[in-house]
């Protein structure tokens, strides 16, 4: 399956990896963030290409929604942040 490491991409909306930017830098150091109008766009995305390599930052909800894996959840820099992100993407080939 997918790992970080392996990430080329991460798509979301520029508010979200605002609010992860410390975690992402951590988890996937260097991996271009990608704009996309909404963070479900973005996990849309991943799901309907299907490559190992893309990543996405939404909810785990909406990753479930569109058959993606959490790589990790509450990645969020602020703990006291009402909306709890999750960097997902897909399981296995695409």
């Amino acid at each position: 399956g997918a790992t970080a490491a392996g990430l080329t991409s991460i798509y979301s909306h520029a508010k979200a990896t605002g609010d992860c930017r410390a975690h992402l830098e951590r988890l996937a150091p260097g991996i271009p963030h990608l704009d996309t109008t909404s963070t479900g766009a973005g996990v849309r995305k991943v799901a309907e290409e299907g490559r190992l390599d893309q990543a996405a930052v939404g909810t785990a909800t909406a990753g479930r929604l569109y058959g993606l894996v959490a790589l990790a959840e509450n990645i969020e820099d602020d703990p006291d942040n009402w909306t709890r992100w999750a960097i997902v993407t897909k399981a296995g080939g695409g």
